[in-house]
C-alpha cells in the first residue's frame, strides 16, 4: 500500500458505514484547518501501553458493531479499541473490543467486533486505542504535540490491554505521542 491521501477519509460521516477519526465528525476538519488537507499518510510504530483518545461528535443515534484499524507495513502484538465518555479527567468506557486482539494483515484495514454493539446518542465521545507492542505498525499522520492538543487529543500512559473501564486523562502535553493512528467505527462487518 502506498501513501494514502487524507482527502479519502474526509468524506466519511454518520451517513456512511465507516467513521474514522479523520471524518468531519471527529478531527478531520481541524486537520484540514491545520493544513493537512493534501497530506499523505506514512507508517508509524505505536507507543506501547499509551492510550490514544480522539474526540468524535455524534449528531444522531446510530449503532456500531465493529471497529477498524488501518495497519501499517508491520504488525506485532495486540490492540484494543474502545469508546469512552469524558467528564473532567475521568474517561469512562461505554464499549470496546473487550479483549486483546492480535494485530494482523499488513497495509490493510483490520476489523474487530465490539464485545457488544453500542448505540450512540448525540454527544461527544472519544475513540481510544492502545497497543501492547512498540513494534505494532499503523498508517497515520505525524503531528506535533501542540497539534495533537489543538485537535482535542487526550492520552493516558501505562494502560494495559484490554482497555480498563475508566482512565485518568490529561496531564503534561509532553506525554502526548507525535503520531496519529487511523482507526474508527463501522456499523457492520464491512467498510463499504
Amino acid at each position: 500500500m502506498s501513501a494514502i491521501p487524507l482527502e479519502s477519509f474526509l468524506s466519511g460521516n454518520q451517513s456512511s458505514n465507516l467513521i474514522t477519526i479523520l471524518s468531519p465528525d471527529s478531527v478531520g476538519m481541524e486537520l484540514s484547518a491545520l493544513g493537512y488537507g493534501s497530506t499523505t499518510f506514512s507508517t508509524y510504530n505505536a507507543v506501547a501501553t499509551l492510550t490514544y483518545l480522539y474526540p468524535i461528535k455524534i449528531n444522531k443515534s446510530f449503532t456500531v458493531a465493529e471497529v477498524a484499524l488501518l495497519n501499517g507495513t508491520t504488525t506485532a502484538g495486540n490492540f484494543d479499541i474502545g469508546i469512552y465518555t469524558v467528564s473532567g479527567t475521568t474517561a469512562t468506557r461505554v464499549a470496546s473490543i473487550g479483549s486483546a486482539t492480535t494485530q494482523s494483515g499488513t497495509s490493510s484495514w483490520q476489523l474487530a467486533a465490539l464485545s457488544a454493539s453500542y448505540t450512540f446518542v448525540p454527544g461527544i465521545y472519544f475513540i481510544a486505542i492502545c497497543f501492547s507492542s512498540a513494534s505494532a505498525g499503523f498508517y497515520g499522520l505525524g503531528l506535533t504535540t501542540g497539534q495533537n492538543a489543538a485537535i482535542g487529543m487526550l492520552s493516558c500512559s501505562n494502560t494495559t490491554i484490554p482497555l480498563p473501564s475508566t482512565l485518568t486523562v490529561g496531564g503534561a502535553l509532553a506525554s502526548m505521542p507525535t503520531n496519529f493512528p487511523i482507526y474508527g467505527l463501522t456499523q457492520d462487518a464491512s467498510l463499504a
